[in-house]
């Protein structure tokens, strides 16, 4: 009787024994075991479903941590039966990819951008006697030419001044058609020629700008542009007396803009100097604006119209300066760089 009686008890407490390790099992977290033999990862398959409100990723065993571990590698990790992987950490992840790998993955680096073409402008080697010619400039522009452009624009109306503005450049149309044929955008030359024609015509000899009311882009053409298109690199930067910012490119093409302006053909003396004058203070007063913020913000003004003159020069030559809207069949030309450097 005594020996049932023990083994009754003898087989409750294996009973509860049991109960109590398969609980543990049931509840236990699921985690991973490494073999250092094969280097074979094995998972328990009493895992409990996952939570579908959160998912917790276990720290990574240190095995995987271990840097002397020779194949640590993200792919030998198998997924749960419920579909969840253990992720190694992001640099473990970067050191896995190989070289020219293409995954999805978003790189938050810092990279120097190579949009500013003229570079090699920047550092100017012709400074010292630049800075020299640009003050001699702004003398004279202080002294005389500023203060004319301020009188001219107090005393005539601005109807008047955009009158004239608008002739000036109806006048300098046909050269700008000239280069684009140069540059072989044959159907921008065609627009100019029929802003000249459209504008002479219908706006009064160009005082009123009836082109672009029906469409006709206006476009900015010069020979120096023209060259850049042909490939003659910019050289450095240059400024000139009288004239101001330019490159050695540019200074060279400027006598060819000069005789193209048809001003100068005129034959009566006085009617052409007196045009060319008129011309140099509508220039000069429609810039007002300009050189009075720079007065006002610039800490060093020759800097800042260099670099402001060279970022602009480089628009024009690619066509990005406005110049060329959706209108024109004529897209932007993609320029060798020794173009605009």
């Amino acid at each position: 009787m005594k020996t049932d009686k023990r083994l009754i008890f003898a087989g409750i407490g294996a009973g509860l024994l049991l109960m109590t390790v398969q609980t543990y099992a049931a509840d236990a977290p699921r985690h991973l075991t490494i073999e250092d033999g094969a280097g074979s990862a094995t998972q328990e398959a009493n895992s409990p479903p996952p939570n579908t409100n959160t998912v917790s990723i276990p720290a990574a065993p240190a095995a995987l941590q271990n840097p002397e571990l020779s194949n640590p590698v993200a792919s030998e990790t198998p997924e749960s039966a419920h579909g969840t992987s253990v992720v190694p950490s992001a640099s473990e992840t970067t050191q896995a990819l190989p070289a020219n790998s293409t995954a999805n993955t978003t790189e938050l680096t810092t990279t120097e951008t190579t949009d500013n073409v003229d570079a090699d402008l920047a550092a100017d080697p012709s400074e010292g006697i630049n800075r020299k010619i640009f003050a001699v400039n702004e003398t004279v522009d202080k002294a005389v030419i500023k203060p004319v452009a301020k009188g001219y624009k107090r005393v005539v109306p601005t109807g008047i001044r955009r009158c004239v503005s608008n002739m000036f450049d109806n006048l300098s149309t046909p050269y700008t058609a000239v280069n684009n044929v140069l540059q072989g955008k044959v159907k921008s030359a065609g627009q100019d020629i029929g802003r000249v024609l459209v504008n002479s015509v219908l706006g009064l000899g160009g005082c009123f700008d009836v082109a672009t009311k029906f469409g006709i882009p206006k476009h900015d053409e010069d020979f120096g542009q023209t060259l850049a298109v042909w490939g003659v690199g910019s050289g450095r930067f240059v400024m000139l007396p009288g004239f101001g910012p330019s490159t050695v490119r540019d200074a060279l093409a400027k006598p060819v803009d000069i005789l193209a302006n048809p001003i100068g053909y005129i034959t009566n003396i006085r009617l052409r100097n007196s045009l060319t004058g008129y011309k140099f203070v509508d220039t000069r007063t429609n810039l007002l604006e300009v050189t009075d913020t720079l007065d006002e913000s610039a800490l060093d003004k020759y800097s800042m119209v260099r670099d402001a003159w060279l970022q602009r020069r480089a628009a024009q030559i690619r066509d990005e300066d406005g110049s060329y809207d959706s209108i024109s069949t004529d897209a932007p030309r993609e320029l060798n760089p020794s173009a605009t450097q």
